[in-house]
């Protein structure tokens, strides 16, 4: 593996970064919003949905732009080879499926807190403020259950999403 592929690997997992801390502010987005949205009689939650949004889609656009000019991006980074073909002995195919697991691990590491967080406080919180705020107790919940879920599926099947990737690849080159 050559370093311009190794820094082209670094753009990728730092792509599929922003995608999951895009996934973390929808997160953080439902949790705050689901409950507006439960009482539609106020218009005002659309403009706040859009306005939460907003870090989530630079992340999501960063993200693609990261994947789709990884190649440009790290030929700038690696400005030329060097004629005695300097080159790291590592395999991508085998290195990609630890990539996943870590962001799946990274991904855990955030996520469990969370609702270890969110459910010690729905338990410490008066009833009649719980029954009021019930919604929102209940998507943050719900919000960090999935991610963790992601996660561990992230960890667990790494080398099933590196297969469907290289299926995804090859359908894009056969069209």
């Amino acid at each position: 593996m050559s370093i311009k592929s190794l820094a082209f690997l670094s753009i990728r997992v730092v792509s599929i970064c922003f995608f999951v801390l895009g996934v973390r502010y929808i997160g953080n987005i439902a949790s705050i919003t689901m409950p507006g949205f439960m009482d539609i009689s106020d218009p005002g939650y659309a403009e706040v949905f859009i306005r939460f949004s907003i870090p989530a889609i630079v992340f999501f656009v960063f993200s693609v732009i990261l994947w789709i000019f990884s190649i440009r991006i790290s030929s700038y980074l690696v400005l030329r080879e060097n004629n005695n073909n300097d080159s790291i002995n590592l395999d991508i195919e085998k290195l990609e499926p630890i990539v996943y697991s870590i962001l799946g691990v990274i991904l855990l590491a955030i996520s469990i807190p969370e609702l270890i967080r969110y459910i010690s406080q729905a338990m410490m919180i008066d009833k009649d403020i719980f029954m009021y705020q019930k919604h929102m107790w209940y998507s943050s919940i719900a919000v960090e259950v999935v991610k963790i879920l992601l996660g561990i599926y992230l960890v667990l099947q790494a080398n099933t999403i590196k297969k469907l990737i290289h299926r995804l690849r090859k359908i894009g080159v056969e069209k």
